[in-house]
């Protein structure tokens, strides 16, 4: 901006003409900059805006300095910049030491005995920065892509050994239910008690299996009360939303803990969704979770829309014998009403087994 001013001051077709191209350099050093940057961040070869906006930098600075003189220099640092933001350090820092190196001992008198220290210093400064800032960019990139191949990686290992859980629970029991429903048929004409017999193993055999494979699947539906408390307040501040959660849930009595992480991961998707909601309480005692926001409430189009989930809550409550009561929490307002969710259990019977069940019945 001094530079610009400076310019500016001058007056004139010369003054002005020094502003523009100030100004058609800068604006080429940012092309370039951020398109460099966005090569490094997505590990893709610079696109063609970084050497045309290098291109259009260098040639300002050029110009600047044929218009004007050493004054013109002041682009240097930002075309040093846009060098090696463009090109790899191998190639962009000999440029640069080079152009300083010729600057600063004034070959063949471009300075002319100006005072372009501060300029030069600037230029070595910030190519050194950029250099480390794209380095840095570079290591998050490759880091990122790690972690999303090993997240590849597990998806894969999981599928693996779901597949291989799947198939020893029901190969075996498969094969034996195939074996004797045969046999029961071939004793069907001959001894109708045996084959009876035989096919109430079948029976069994269905049963047990059906119960490994629910067993298993569980294995990948298990939720946590304060992890879906940890992902519910990013979801709802995500999404622009005040949070008020409990820290802990310690107190809450432990057959309830997973019916109300499936009812938190639920009621906070619905407000997300639907309510409009600027912000939302979530608040646990030892046999009751309450949910409230200050959204559109539970008569909205919108909200209605949201029961199937609503439905599968119910669903769970009546196998955990728990109780889920909805409604306004603000009735009195006719604009923004609120919903109100109370998911409760007067006596804890439930337990685990009857909200795995509920877990299997509604996905």
């Amino acid at each position: 901006m001094p530079s610009v001013v400076d310019a500016g001051r001058r007056g004139g077709s010369v003054g002005w003409l020094t502003v523009g191209l100030y100004l058609v350099g800068a604006t080429g050093y940012a092309v370039a900059t951020f398109a460099g940057f966005l090569a490094v961040a997505t590990e893709t070869r610079p696109s063609r805006a970084v050497w045309i906006g290098t291109a259009v930098a260098g040639i300002a600075a050029v110009s600047a300095y044929l218009v004007i003189g050493p004054a013109g220099l002041a682009l240097l640092p930002y075309l040093a910049v846009a060098v090696v933001a463009a090109a790899p350090a191998w190639v962009s820092l000999p440029i640069v030491g080079i152009l300083v190196a010729g600057l600063w001992y004034d070959v063949g008198g471009v300075t002319r005995g100006a005072d372009i220290d501060g300029v030069l210093i600037g230029t070595v400064i910030a190519a050194a920065s950029v250099i480390t800032a794209k380095f840095s960019a570079g290591r998050h990139a490759l880091t990122q892509r790690y972690q999303r191949d090993i997240v590849a990686l597990q998806i894969h290992n999981e599928r693996n050994r779901m597949a291989r859980d799947l198939h020893d629970i029901l190969g075996h029991s498969l094969t034996v239910i195939a074996v004797k429903a045969e046999l029961a048929g071939k004793l069907l004409d001959r001894d109708t008690d045996a084959a009876r017999r035989e096919l109430a193993d079948v029976e069994i055999l269905a049963r047990a299996a059906l119960s490994d494979v629910r067993a298993t699947v569980n294995n990948y539906r298990e939720v946590s009360l304060s992890a879906e408390l940890v992902q519910a307040r990013k979801a709802l501040t995500d999404a622009g939303i005040r949070a008020r959660l409990p820290g802990v849930v310690d107190d809450v009595h432990p057959d309830l803990r997973d019916l109300f992480a499936w009812t938190v991961r639920e009621a906070v998707t619905n407000v997300v969704r639907h309510s409009r909601a600027t912000q939302c309480d979530i608040s646990v005692t030892r046999d009751q979770l309450t949910v409230i926001d200050n959204g559109v409430g539970p008569d909205s189009t919108a909200t209605a829309s949201a029961g199937h989930g609503l439905d599968g809550l119910r669903e769970r409550a009546r196998l955990a014998q728990a109780r889920l009561d909805i409604g306004p929490a603000h009735p009195d307002s006719h604009s923004r009403p609120g919903f109100r969710l109370i998911m409760s259990a007067d006596s804890v019977t439930c337990g685990l087994d009857a909200i795995a069940e509920a877990g299997q019945e509604q996905p």
